[in-house]
């Protein structure tokens, strides 16, 4: 079955305490990985951590979380950076963590800094492409958030695209997904919904959680929306969920990052259709 377009509507290590603080800066590498995935390919993350600090070294501390039931005491790893030093971290989450399975990375740091990755496939005889994928700030969090660029076509010489979520809150949060026309001619295509414990992250092809993976769509955009949706910033401790999109080609296996592209968007849709995922919102308009 075809369709030309559509939307996607997602409604010995050192052990450190995990508390943070109100002056922490945290942020997340939101995908990294260290294992196989789909057509032969094979997945190493590299982390670059900048410290603009000029009087001292810092110490950050990163911690992994691949599972969506997440952890509230998970194992903190300590690096120190010197003033205006970069560490690199290669192929982080097997070297760092002891760990040969894709998640997210927490970094959290008393002073501020900067953090970058790149997700390489090694896997094929069309050589390495990577995916640079910077970190986000924990506060960036949305309850509702877009993400551009999806397609499923299948097969060998297909595209696929995984979505992913993650909860930086300290209760537990639901996202629901649901994969609309753009121009809201029609009823949703399909939907999932993902639980996410605190501090917990998901990953999966959208379209294979949707049911609808053998299906050609040649272009689509994600709509992320949490349990907390409809909450104004300030309403709650929690920041809101993180959100990434990553478009992968089957037959290189070369992807392509898209992080959450904002929080509140209007679409051409009748009042109150909240089937589609969305509410009513001011001048007529809607906001997921």
């Amino acid at each position: 079955m075809k369709r030309a377009v559509c939307l996607i509507l997602v409604c010995g290590l050192f052990l450190v305490a995990t508390s943070t603080h109100a002056a922490d800066t945290v942020k997340w590498i939101p995908a990294a990985a260290s294992n196989a995935g789909a057509f032969g390919s094979q997945w190493t993350t590299d982390v670059w951590i900048y410290s603009p600090v000029a009087d001292r070294a810092i110490t950050v501390f990163l911690s992994f979380y691949p599972e969506s039931s997440g952890s509230t005491e998970p194992v903190e790893i300590p690096v120190t950076i010197e003033s205006f030093n970069t560490v690199q971290l290669t192929d982080v989450v097997a070297s760092l963590f002891g760990e040969n399975r894709p998640g997210a990375i927490r970094i959290r740091c008393e002073y501020p800094f900067d953090a970058r990755s790149r997700t390489m496939n090694s896997g094929g005889a069309s050589g390495v492409f990577g995916q640079a994928i910077s970190a986000i700030d924990q506060s960036s969090g949305y309850y509702g958030a877009l993400l551009p660029a999806a397609a499923n076509v299948p097969g060998a010489d297909g595209t696929r695209s995984n979505v992913g979520f993650i909860n930086p809150c300290d209760t537990t949060i639901t996202v629901s997904a649901f994969i609309v026309d753009p121009e809201w001619n029609q009823g949703p295509y399909g939907s999932f919904d993902v639980e996410l414990g605190p501090n917990g992250w998901w990953q999966g092809d959208a379209f294979e959680a949707a049911g609808i993976d053998a299906d050609t769509i040649n272009s689509a955009a994600i709509t992320a929306l949490g349990s907390g949706a409809g909450q104004a910033p300030g309403e709650s401790d929690c920041p809101g969920m993180l959100s990434y999109l990553s478009r992968i080609d089957n037959r290189s296996n070369d992807g392509a990052f898209f992080g959450q592209a904002g929080d509140f968007f209007r679409f051409k849709v009748p009042a109150g259709d909240l089937a589609k995922g969305v509410d009513a919102g001011e001048d007529g308009g809607h906001r997921v």
